[in-house]
């Protein structure tokens, strides 16, 4: 748990790029996975990570970003809603 901390604060930098850099979900989503398991996420937390970035674009109209804080507030629920599942 300590290392998804970790993890997690390495997210304060923005997520995917440079402001105004749009994405598609799929592309959120590789961005992210990739990011996350650069940062030192285990295989499982960073698919994590990318499905709540690519939740969070796919919850807006048009094109969007995920931010960092988007995705840490998103978190929570999501992880709740895995271990619901198992």
């Amino acid at each position: 748990m300590l290392r998804f901390a970790m993890l997690l604060a390495a997210l304060s930098a923005p997520l995917l790029a440079a402001a105004g850099w749009r994405l598609g979900a799929a592309a959120c989503l590789a961005a992210a996975l990739a990011l996350a398991l650069r940062a030192g996420a285990g295989l499982v937390e960073a698919a994590m990570i990318a499905n709540v970035a690519s939740g969070v674009v796919v919850g807006k109209v048009g094109t969007a970003t995920a931010s960092a804080r988007e995705v840490r507030e998103m978190l929570p629920q999501a992880i709740a809603a895995a271990q619901e599942r198992i």
